[in-house]
């Protein structure tokens, strides 16, 4: 299946591959010292909510290789007490999974009350308004892209999750970028190449086969894949939740 999506996605501040080699196997406490050396560097490189949420993602992506971890990243930063420490908070409330989410929504909200300088982008990120949605697949209906818009303000972006029906209906591939163009791009493929089929999806459909295929897990079958699955799964699981219910 070609054409799932642009050929050349925005490159993360740290690729998904440097993330997982450089704080997937290291002792918490190594992880969260790295974490926050990160943070330093990126966080005022971030120009908006977006921006901000892949590289979260990313971040996200490689704490929840351990519980443990995770929740020692909560209280490093909320003990640095920096700008960059709070935005890193900030971002964990957002895409973190159950078990860290509220500690470190807590732990954000004790950094503003003694200080600690709130990003520009904090009262937008994870707060996107949900856009149009739609399918694009071959006719054997072995493979499926639901994409989903999303837009802080004038900017829009996408996800695209690709559903491999030969495998159980599992995400094999995920995809998020700039918006422009992509509405378009995907009904030209499918008027171009045969056998493929598209339809615009209502929201509350679009969000049932997204979390139909997240319940039926995940079948990546390249090393580049897979580092996009791991990557974008946290904020997947975000933006799931501003699609209203079926």
């Amino acid at each position: 299946m070609t054409g799932l999506s642009p050929d050349d996605p925005p490159a993360p501040f740290l690729d998904a591959k440097d993330v997982e080699e450089l704080f997937g196997a290291a002792p918490p406490a190594d992880t969260c010292s790295a974490v926050l050396t990160e943070a330093r560097m990126v966080v005022p490189r971030l120009s908006g909510p977006f921006e901000a949420e892949m590289w979260g993602s990313d971040v996200v992506a490689a704490l929840e290789r351990s519980a443990d971890t995770a929740a020692a990243m909560v209280r490093a930063a909320e003990s640095e007490g920096t700008a960059s420490a709070l935005a890193l908070l900030v971002l964990l409330g957002v895409l973190g999974g159950d078990d860290i989410r509220d500690g470190a929504r807590e732990a954000a909200v004790r950094l503003r009350a003694a200080g600690a300088a709130v990003p520009a982008w904090s009262a937008r990120v994870g707060r996107p308004s949900a856009g149009e949605c739609w399918r694009y697949g071959d006719a054997d209906d072995q493979l499926d892209a639901v994409t989903m818009t999303f837009r802080y303000g004038p900017a829009a972006h996408v996800l695209s999750v690709l559903v491999d029906h030969g495998q159980g209906g599992a995400i094999s591939n995920l995809w998020a970028g700039d918006a422009t163009g992509v509405l378009d791009q995907t009904r030209q493929m499918a008027l171009e190449e045969p056998g493929m089929t598209f339809a615009m999806l209502p929201p509350a459909e679009a969000r049932a086969r997204v979390e139909k295929a997240m319940a039926s897990g995940e079948c990546p079958s390249l090393p580049d894949e897979a580092r996009s699955v791991a990557s974008l799964r946290p904020l997947l699981r975000s933006r799931i939740r501003r699609l209203p219910l079926p």
